[in-house]
Protein backbone atom coordinates (compact mmCIF):
# COMPACT_ATOMS: atom_id res chain seq x y z
CA UNK A 1 0.00 0.00 0.00
CA UNK A 2 3.39 2.19 0.13
CA UNK A 3 3.49 2.42 -3.37
CA UNK A 4 -0.09 2.73 -3.92
CA UNK A 5 0.52 6.08 -1.82
CA UNK A 6 3.45 6.93 -3.46
CA UNK A 7 2.71 6.13 -7.29
CA UNK A 8 -0.78 6.81 -7.24
CA UNK A 9 -2.92 8.99 -4.57
CA UNK A 10 -0.40 11.18 -4.09
CA UNK A 11 0.21 12.58 -7.15
CA UNK A 12 -3.16 12.21 -8.03
CA UNK A 13 -4.64 13.93 -5.37
CA UNK A 14 -2.14 16.70 -5.90
CA UNK A 15 -3.10 16.62 -9.45
CA UNK A 16 -7.12 16.78 -8.24
CA UNK A 17 -6.66 19.99 -5.85
CA UNK A 18 -4.66 21.98 -8.47
CA UNK A 19 -7.37 21.68 -11.06
CA UNK A 20 -10.09 22.28 -8.32
CA UNK A 21 -8.05 25.52 -7.18
CA UNK A 22 -7.59 26.57 -11.15
CA UNK A 23 -11.54 26.19 -11.98
CA UNK A 24 -12.54 27.73 -8.65
CA UNK A 25 -9.76 29.85 -7.74
CA UNK A 26 -12.19 32.32 -5.75
CA UNK A 27 -12.27 31.93 -1.98
CA UNK A 28 -15.67 31.83 -1.34
CA UNK A 29 -18.03 29.51 0.95
CA UNK A 30 -19.97 28.18 -2.43
CA UNK A 31 -16.99 26.69 -3.91
CA UNK A 32 -15.45 25.31 -0.60
CA UNK A 33 -18.72 23.31 -0.54
CA UNK A 34 -18.98 22.37 -4.15
CA UNK A 35 -15.26 20.98 -3.71
CA UNK A 36 -16.02 19.17 -0.98
CA UNK A 37 -18.67 18.00 -2.49
CA UNK A 38 -17.02 17.14 -5.29
CA UNK A 39 -14.31 15.57 -3.78
CA UNK A 40 -16.85 13.55 -1.60
CA UNK A 41 -18.62 12.11 -5.15
CA UNK A 42 -15.67 11.92 -7.55
CA UNK A 43 -12.31 11.58 -5.70
CA UNK A 44 -13.92 9.33 -3.26
CA UNK A 45 -15.17 6.82 -5.11
CA UNK A 46 -12.44 6.79 -7.17
CA UNK A 47 -10.13 6.85 -4.61
CA UNK A 48 -11.66 3.28 -3.46
CA UNK A 49 -12.06 1.22 -6.63
CA UNK A 50 -8.42 1.80 -7.50
CA UNK A 51 -6.63 1.20 -3.99
CA UNK A 52 -9.70 -2.45 -3.96
CA UNK A 53 -7.85 -2.76 -8.29
CA UNK A 54 -4.27 -1.93 -6.49
CA UNK A 55 -4.23 -4.39 -3.73
CA UNK A 56 -6.62 -7.02 -5.90
CA UNK A 57 -3.21 -6.24 -8.46
CA UNK A 58 -0.30 -6.71 -5.44
CA UNK A 59 -2.23 -9.50 -4.28
CA UNK A 60 -2.69 -11.75 -7.21
CA UNK A 61 1.20 -11.23 -7.53
CA UNK A 62 2.31 -12.28 -4.73
CA UNK A 63 0.42 -15.59 -5.34
CA UNK A 64 2.64 -16.15 -8.06
CA UNK A 65 6.09 -15.98 -5.84
CA UNK A 66 7.45 -19.36 -4.64
CA UNK A 67 6.83 -20.24 -1.21
CA UNK A 68 9.43 -20.01 0.18
CA UNK A 69 10.19 -15.99 -1.32
CA UNK A 70 6.78 -15.42 0.85
CA UNK A 71 7.88 -17.16 3.57
CA UNK A 72 11.29 -15.07 3.87
CA UNK A 73 10.31 -12.32 6.30
CA UNK A 74 8.68 -15.09 8.77
CA UNK A 75 11.70 -17.44 8.73
CA UNK A 76 13.62 -15.79 12.02
CA UNK A 77 10.07 -17.17 13.50
CA UNK A 78 10.76 -20.69 12.38
CA UNK A 79 14.51 -21.92 14.03
CA UNK A 80 15.19 -25.21 13.37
Amino acid sequence: MLSYGFLLYGPGSFAWYQLLDRVMPQQTSKNLLFKVFLNQVVLGPSVIAVVFVWNNLCLESSRNYPKSIRMMPFQHYFLD
